[in-house]
């Protein structure tokens, strides 16, 4: 969630009757609120699992932070936090509802029991708050096995440059170890407990498209038809998995370079072992997801699928992937010139 910048709200009209001005931004969030609470994880479930302190100490931390916001936040602010939860909510929602990635299939492709089936989590407001993990998503298979993956992912619909910069190549965020997230509190089949170590992914998407399709699945649908919701809905999956596909395809190669680098001079970690492992599945299971996708939204005639509406975070996201320099984890165009400020 953008807690810890706030981008811009130029987009947000202050014409009380406009799909995207504060009155809708409410609307939207007192619908989606009880919904949030009902899928997040909580962390007074794991008490069988960790020492009761820490649960309390981990609360305990999550209020402290949570009453600052509400104590100093304008509010401009508390929108921006509204329009966050929106997108975190609504992206949570389509992954789990509308099988875009793949429920019954392995890291492989291969068919799985409906019973082990993919599984997208509202990370739990610790690790939302102090991890960077807005949504947990586990592929098909049994958590911890060689067939399946885990992975986070952080949303993001920040307009200014320095905003976005600081949201994807802050030197916290991507660095050698190629982006990865420990999640405090996760839970799937019989594995409850902690997962160090596993990808961390940016999605982002311009919020007024967002905001119009949040709009039409969870107030009302008298803003826009079923055709042009269904277009919203198509190019944010488009959005979502392209995103996935090329992050995790930059970081695997990394992660790949560095662990050959390492084979070659016998001196492999069991940490760049995992991340190599653990990359190398995801990778391997957005190959697989985003081929579904190209083969499902090609054109009548054939054509590669495009978005319908230009998106700016997206296309921001996409560049800097695509450009990674992999021997030093720089790119080569302009982009990269505004990352390098935060290393």
């Amino acid at each position: 969630m953008g807690n810890f910048f706030q981008p811009e709200l130029s987009f947000i009209n202050h014409q009380e009757t406009n799909d995207v001005s504060p009155l809708y931004v409410n609307k939207i969030h007192e619908s989606i609120e009880p919904k949030i609470d009902n899928n997040r994880i909580k962390e007074t479930d794991f008490l069988s699992i960790y020492d009761p302190h820490k649960i309390e100490e981990d609360s305990l931390k999550v209020e402290k932070k949570e009453k600052w916001f509400d104590e100093h936040d304008n509010p401009r602010q508390k929108l921006v936090k509204k329009c966050a939860d929106i997108l975190e909510y609504t992206i949570f929602d389509l992954l789990e509802m509308d099988d875009w990635m793949g429920d019954f299939i392995d890291i492989n492709g291969e068919p799985i029991d409906p019973e082990i089936a993919s599984e997208t989590f509202l990370a739990s407001k610790y690790d939302d708050l102090f991890n960077g993990a807005d949504i947990i998503f586990k592929s098909g298979g049994t958590a911890g096995s060689s067939r399946s993956s885990v992975f986070s992912i952080d949303t993001t619909f920040a307009h200014s440059e320095s905003a976005l910069n600081r949201k994807i190549w802050d030197k916290s965020n991507f660095s050698q170890d190629c982006n990865l997230a420990n999640v405090e509190y996760y839970q799937s089949g019989n594995f409850t407990g902690r997962v160090k170590d596993i990808p961390r992914f940016i999605v982002g998407s311009d919020m007024p498209q967002l905001l119009d399709l949040a709009r039409y699945l969870y107030v009302d649908r008298s803003n826009l038809s079923n055709n042009d919701a269904l277009k919203l809905k198509t190019d944010l999956r488009y959005k979502v998995v392209s995103q996935l596909f090329v992050e995790s395809t930059a970081m695997f190669q990394i992660a790949k370079d560095k662990y050959n680098k390492q084979l070659a001079e016998g001196t492999v970690d069991s940490v760049t072992s995992n991340v190599y492992d653990n990359l190398a599945a995801t990778q391997s299971y957005f190959s697989q997801a985003h081929d579904k996708m190209s083969a499902q939204l090609k054109t009548e005639s054939g054509k590669p699928y495009t978005l319908q509406q230009q998106d700016a975070v997206y296309s921001d996201i996409v560049e800097f992937y695509n450009h990674i320099s992999i021997e030093n984890a720089l790119v080569t165009r302009k982009i990269g010139a505004r990352a390098l400020k935060h290393f």
